[in-house]
């Protein structure tokens, strides 16, 4: 998606049909691609769930397999150094070196919805639904926020389905999609930023507005761009949403 939101296709059939084919632009293929991460190289990796594989596609759309899998991916983050955290379907997080070996890591069995890495190499993992915390994994520990909608103290704060989670390259802030609102992770606090405020009541919605008045509904995936920009991928509104915080 151009930054005038036109959309074309980068890589993948033209037809939309899955496949397993490495090549260039519409004549590689995929099937089920669930979650991408991209390099300090402008390079983006696939998980390409139903193949079983990383896929790695080039700025010039060249997609060659990256690594294969043998159990079921889900979220996918990437450190500075290249190092890749694949989050597995109920067995927890496998780091992926530079060569394509994988060693698990350690974490909940949880889906692992989505991974972000800090400049420090601290894989933080958002567990989704059936897991709602965000923890981060250091030496195979595990520290974990709550279940609830209270900001504050990361210890202290409670997430109820964070599905998604980013890194902002230039703050080194983590933004967290949970349920209908956005979350910031600082060094020491979580922080609502924008959509439902918490409550007992889920409060979804469709409002472009300043932060503290916009909603959203069913949001499924989280990126920035260079510039410090949140885009959000709404599955209830069937849009891409962008957030200024400048």
């Amino acid at each position: 998606m151009a930054a005038d939101g036109t959309v074309s296709i980068f890589a993948g059939r033209a037809d939309g049909s899955a496949g397993n084919v490495n090549g260039n632009g519409t004549n590689a293929a995929f099937s089920y691609v669930t979650s991408l991460v991209v390099d300090t190289k402008d390079s983006l990796y696939a998980i390409d769930q139903f193949n079983s594989q990383v896929r790695k596609i080039t700025p010039a759309g060249d997609v060659t397999t990256f690594t294969k899998i043998a159990f079921t991916p889900t979220g996918i983050g990437i450190s500075k150094s290249g190092t890749i955290y694949l989050g597995a379907q109920y067995g927890g997080v496998k780091m992926v070196d530079s060569f394509g070996n994988i060693t698990p890591l350690g974490g909940y069995e949880s889906p692992g919805m989505a991974i972000a890495v800090n400049d420090a190499g601290t894989a933080f993992f958002a567990g989704g639904w059936d897991y709602p915390v965000v923890f981060s994994i250091v030496g195979g520990e595990n520290n974990l926020c709550q279940f609830g909608t209270a900001d504050g103290p990361l210890r202290s704060a409670a997430f109820a389905n964070p599905i998604g989670i980013v890194r902002d390259a230039n703050t080194g802030l983590m933004y967290v999609a949970d349920n209908y609102a956005i979350r910031m992770l600082t060094d020491d606090q979580v922080i609502r930023v924008a959509g439902w405020k918490g409550g007992p009541q889920l409060v979804a919605g469709f409002d472009d507005a300043p932060l503290g008045a916009s909603t959203f509904s069913d949001i499924t995936a989280i990126c920035t761009d260079a510039a410090g920009n949140v885009y959000v991928a709404e599955r209830g509104n069937k849009c891409v949403r962008k957030i200024f915080f400048r």
